[in-house]
């Protein structure tokens, strides 16, 4: 190989890392409950960053309303996931582990 293909490589590499580095950063995902009391969002690493509870959402009791809430994060949780390994793969191929690119994800539904 010469200097220049090399040269070449590394330029193509940190293209690509900037490039996935900003289609992550992008992800989110949302979940609402089938009888539309509840909307969450999470970031791009799972992490909630919004919640709407309509007034019918307060009565289906805490018990209940809780449980709806975490189901929307998992859903939503895993719908970022996808998004983040399709945006991996897109990107640069199979080849690169995703837990790797976002430390502290969680389980996003493997």
């Amino acid at each position: 190989m010469m200097p220049d293909d090399a040269e070449w490589q590394i330029r193509q590499r940190l293209a690509q890392a900037a490039e996935l580095k900003e289609r992550l950063q992008r992800i989110s995902g949302q979940w609402t409950s089938p009888d539309r009391t509840v909307t969450v969002r999470v970031g791009p690493t799972g992490v909630p960053v919004g919640l709407t509870i309509n007034n019918d959402g307060l009565d289906l009791g805490g018990r209940r309303l809780a449980e709806v809430i975490l189901e929307g994060f998992r859903k939503a949780g895993q719908q970022a996931g996808e998004q983040a390994r399709k945006a991996v793969t897109d990107t640069v191929g199979d080849t690169i582990d995703i837990g790797a690119l976002l430390p502290g994800q969680p389980n996003w539904g493997r």
